[in-house]
């Protein structure tokens, strides 16, 4: 540090700057210093910085010389904007910008650029700075001004506008590869190499794949594999089917099944365990590979204990038909078995051990046709994937609660069971059945349902077998049911009555089951069976003679008034004739005696009387007949005694000895 004195001027270095000025009006003095402060004081001294000190300079009674020129501006920098640019596609172009700066970081206009890329193979750039792709990669863009420049970087990796997959032929061994092909172009319509893609296997279990698009097969199956660019994603099945493998895995399969199956109580169990051919072994078929198809063990006492279903059994991909009902499964159905893709049949039936949800994979069995899962204590709602199998054309099983309307979805039903469904407060039928028009065979028996027959079941013109037997259905019987002419088999009974008793005094109301009956015979239904418990209201119609194919007839605890009507004898291939439980009155008509095919005649329980009429001698197939409870009696005649000693099963009296 230098000190100097200067009549009463105190100079201060405080920043940069140039210092200029005159003391008493002769002395001058100009430097360039970091910086001054100049005030008035009796201490006659200063202080310097030594730039300041090396370039101060005072003349005695003359000025000094002009100040130096300030240095010219001088590019320091060069800002590229934007810093980053992607561009999707071969031939796309995108332009930059630079900002020059000089030593003071004043912005320079009008500065010549030169611009250049470090790798012009992938982006190539004008001298206006435009950018254009040429190849994917990744480039370096530069904006040079004199010594100074500045960078961006550009990426260029194209991205589909169109996107095509096609899939190899099946692979044939483990291990093999094979390459799925992509046809794939950006906007300007250059190719996009595979490698530019992102591969992916929907199961790396059956196959794998690379970044080529090269799968190799790891199992037996069929696999998604999946490419995409961009907002494009599309997939392909590649299928491997090493058959050895496959054979090895189906008899691995199997012997899961045996060894947890208690197979030493099996009834049916020829060469299960031996290295025989598997389509040897009881209970399995095997298609022309050997390949299991079918796994039919029904009744076989496979299971108990803790014995569930194998979910192994998911693995036998080419199974058609499973049947284990009437065993002694426990636990839960298996999900896997909804990989089951080729399976129709599916029965595990009456395995009152597995208490069970049905699994939603069941949607995914496209090909079933009969789904059997009667006498399984089924929990929870049914899935709504179930709803979904409209190649479905057999389905039974027990629901708790509701019966679910989307049922009716599954148009191509033909058979519908649902005997034991419901319960308290689970309301009726859906009237949404009415849309089954497929529907041959209707089944609710035993269930505890609530509400009126829905006349929508008139709709159901195909139908077989109406079987609505111990329902607690109440109400008026609808007399749509009467455009079901194809009814083979109609039961009908509750606890309730179908209607219920009439109120005292209160006019008739329509819908009794004679009224049925009536509309049916005239309409020439084919009807066979005909079962009515608590069909109150009125007498046998006579009409009745009209279903002349029904076979069995059974008419009770209803409350039947009046005699039996003769024109029951018209029908002719009668084998049960059952009106037990009733207020039948009279004696029996002779033309019962033309029911040559009578097996079982059962009237007991009535306000019937009199002797038993010669003709029904003639019945020579009768097995079963019941007549205690009632008036009528058995003549003490040879032609009965010897009628009689032919019947398996007789219940009643015979009449009194006549007097000698």
């Amino acid at each position: 540090m230098r000190t100097a004195e200067l009549g009463g001027i105190d100079v201060t270095v405080a920043r940069q700057g140039e210092l200029r000025g005159c003391l008493r009006g002769s002395r001058c003095f100009g430097a360039d210093v970091t910086m001054i402060q100049v005030r008035r004081t009796y201490m006659r001294r200063f202080t310097l910085l030594p730039a300041l000190a090396t370039s101060l300079s005072c003349g005695e009674g003359e000025p000094s010389g002009p100040p130096p020129p300030a240095p010219p501006p001088v590019p320091t920098s060069v800002a590229v904007s934007p810093g980053a640019l992607p561009l999707n596609a071969l031939g796309l172009t995108g332009d930059l910008s630079a900002r020059v700066r000089d030593q003071r970081r004043r912005t320079l206009a009008d500065v010549p650029l030169t611009w250049s890329s470090s790798a012009p193979a992938i982006a190539a750039v004008d001298s206006a700075g435009r950018v254009t792709a040429v190849d994917n990669g990744k480039a370096t863009i530069i904006a040079s001004a004199g010594e100074a420049s500045g960078e961006a970087v550009v990426t260029v990796a194209q991205q589909a506008a169109t996107l095509e997959l096609a899939p190899p032929d099946t692979v044939r061994t483990y291990g093999d590869t094979a390459r799925v092909t992509a046809s794939s172009s950006d906007v300007n319509g250059h190719a996009i190499p595979p490698t530019l893609l992102t591969w992916t296997s929907g199961d790396t279990r059956i196959v794998t794949v690379d970044s080529t698009g090269l799968v190799t097969a790891t199992g037996n199956g069929t696999a998604s594999v999946s490419a995409w660019s961009g907002p494009f994603r599309v997939s392909v099945d590649v299928t491997v089917y090493d058959l050895a493998e496959a054979r090895k895995t189906d008899r691995e399969v199997l012997m899961i099944l045996f060894n947890g199956g208690r197979s030493h109580v099996w009834p049916r169990k020829e060469n299960w365990g031996t290295d025989a051919p598997l389509s040897t072994w009881a209970g399995v078929s095997t298609d022309e590979e050997g390949r299991v198809t079918a796994l039919s063990l029904p009744e076989n006492q496979i299971g108990g204990g803790a014995g569930g279903i194998p979910p192994e059994l998911g693995n036998l991909d080419r199974l058609e038909i499973l049947d284990l009902s009437r065993n002694s499964f426990s636990g839960v159905i298996p999900p896997e078995l909804g990989s089951l893709e080729r399976l129709t049949t599916l029965d595990l039936s009456l395995n009152r051990f597995i208490i069970t949800p049905i699994p939603p994979e069941f949607g995914n069995l496209a090909n079933l046709r009969s789904l059997n899962l009667k006498g399984i204590d089924i929990r929870g709602s049914l899935p709504a994937q179930l709803f979904g199998l409209t190649g479905l054309e057999v389905l039974r099983l027990g629901v708790r609660g509701a019966i679910p309307p989307e049922l009716g979805k599954l148009s191509s039903l033909r058979v519908l069971h649902l005997a034991g469904s419901g319960g308290p407060g689970a309301g009726g039928i859906p009237p949404e059945f009415g849309d089954l028009a497929n529907l041959e065979v209707l089944r609710l028996e035993h269930s505890r349902l609530s509400g009126g027959i829905p006349p929508e079941l008139g709709k159901l013109v195909k139908l077989d077998t109406l079987n609505l037997y111990d329902t607690w259905l109440g109400g008026a019987v609808p007399p749509e049911l009467g455009n079901l002419t194809n009814l083979r088999s109609l039961r009908l009974g509750n606890p309730v009555g179908f209607p219920p008793p009439p109120v005292w005094n209160a006019p008739p109301r329509p819908g009794y089951v004679w009224e049925l009956v009536v509309t049916l015979a005239e309409r020439g239904a084919r009807l066979e069976e005909l079962f009515v418990q608590n069909g109150t209201g009125g007498p046998i119609p006579p009409e009745i003679a009209g279903l002349t194919q029904l076979k069995k007839l059974s008419w009770t605890y209803s409350g039947l008034p009046g005699p039996i009507p003769p024109e029951i004898g018209k029908l002719t291939n009668l084998s049960e004739l059952v009106l037990s439980e009733n207020n039948l009155t009279g004696p029996l008509p002779p033309e019962l005696g033309n029911l040559a095919q009578l097996r079982r005649l059962t009237l007991r329980d009535n306000d019937l009387s009199g002797p038993l009429p010669l003709a029904l001698t003639r019945l020579t197939t009768l097995e079963i007949l019941t007549i205690n409870r009632t008036d009528l009696c058995v003549p003490r005649e040879p032609a009965f005694d010897a009628w009689l000693t032919q019947i398996e099963s007789f219940g009643g009296q015979r009449c009194p000895s006549p007097p000698q």
